[in-house]
């Protein structure tokens, strides 16, 4: 199918987790994934960032609180500056 005539195909609309979504209604395009057309700041920010700042904040509260947790939060930290420190070699 030409691009010029995809413009006018009919488009089904989603909404899920704060962003909004458009594919295409034609069985035929299936195949062509769904892609964002719109959303609220905090989604985009989920996208961009795996864990917001706030999130963040919760997880330490939350680990000063539940050894495992923090036991695990130390070792993902000590792991980070081990990559970091070395480049990533």
């Amino acid at each position: 199918m030409q691009q010029q005539n995809m413009q006018t195909e009919p488009l089904i609309y989603e909404r899920a987790a704060g962003l909004v979504y458009a594919r295409y209604a034609n069985p035929k395009l299936r195949h062509i994934d769904r892609w964002i057309i719109g959303g609220c700041p905090e989604a985009f920010e989920r996208i961009n960032k795996p864990i917001t700042d706030k999130e963040w904040e919760e997880l330490y509260q939350l680990a000063a609180i539940t050894p495992t947790l923090q036991h695990l939060l130390d070792q993902t930290i000590t792991l980070y500056k081990l990559v970091r420190d070395n480049n990533g070699r």
